[in-house]
């Protein structure tokens, strides 16, 4: 509404050509990237503003009673459903990250399920010096894999899940039992065998039922590989080229290091 009522009004052209150029700017640039996420709208939510402010502005300097009458009911939609609004309750992920953020040698972690998110989030917050590293199902993919390993693994199999996440010198593996794709499939058989401990299960409480009674199995290896010389490679689908990590710079220390 503002936006149509700027391009009939006479007042701040060029003001609102810089917000028209900027919300196209905004939309020609991030069509291109492969990879997009809710906030990338960040950058546009200055114009939309603007225009929102604008419109209001002007229907109070014409019509002020239509206006007051237009904000009253927009305030009323808002209102009257937020007082029923079930404000999202997840309960597990944090428990997870306290009893690994309690273990001596948890500084590299692998994750694997829907809430990595929530996972990750809370590990930060149980770990403020940013001691521990937390790798994702990527580091395991057919791709990695087969750079890491210097043979053909993909699709990997379980066995190649397990060499690698002994290679990449895994501390303990989370995965939740709410995600059903193929490859979390193999994830879970590799964590599964004898070369891995389970140590705990959580079950996860949230009033979504996609997730609700959702368990998170905590497992560490019977056998921890030496991390000192080990490099990750992590495929990238918006870059041209993959990143190359050194885990013991990322790990088991207060990053970014203190000199």
């Amino acid at each position: 509404m503002g936006i149509l009522l700027a391009l009939f009004s006479s007042r701040n052209r060029p003001a609102m050509r810089l917000m028209l150029i900027w919300i196209a700017s905004c939309y020609l640039s991030l069509s291109f990237l492969a990879d997009k996420s809710p906030r990338y709208i960040q950058p546009w939510l200055l114009p939309f503003v603007f225009f929102a402010v604008s419109g209001v502005w002007q229907l109070l300097s014409r019509r002020r009673a239509l206006a007051v009458t237009a904000l009253a009911g927009i305030a009323a939609a808002f209102y009257v459903p937020s007082l029923t609004y079930e404000r999202p309750y997840l309960q597990g992920c944090a428990e997870a990250a306290r009893f690994l953020a309690g273990q001596p040698d948890s500084d590299l972690l692998f994750y694997n399920g829907v809430l990595n998110g929530d996972f990750i989030y809370q590990v930060r917050k149980y770990d403020p010096d940013k001691r521990r590293m937390v790798l994702r199902e990527r580091a395991v993919s057919g791709r990695a894999i087969t750079r890491a390993l210097g043979r053909p693994a993909d699709p990997p199999t379980p066995a190649d899940i397990q060499e690698m996440l002994l290679a990449l010198g895994v501390r303990y593996a989370v995965v939740d039992t709410g995600e059903f794709s193929k490859e979390s499939a193999q994830i879970a058989r590799a964590l599964q065998s004898d070369r891995f401990v389970p140590v705990k299960e959580l079950t996860v409480q949230f009033n979504n039922y996609r997730v609700a009674g959702t368990k998170l199995l905590i497992y560490r290896p019977k056998q921890a590989a030496n991390t000192s010389s080990t490099q990750l490679v992590v495929p990238m689908t918006s870059l041209p080229y993959s990143l190359h990590l050194s885990i013991p710079e990322l790990s088991g220390h207060p990053w970014p290091q203190r000199r």
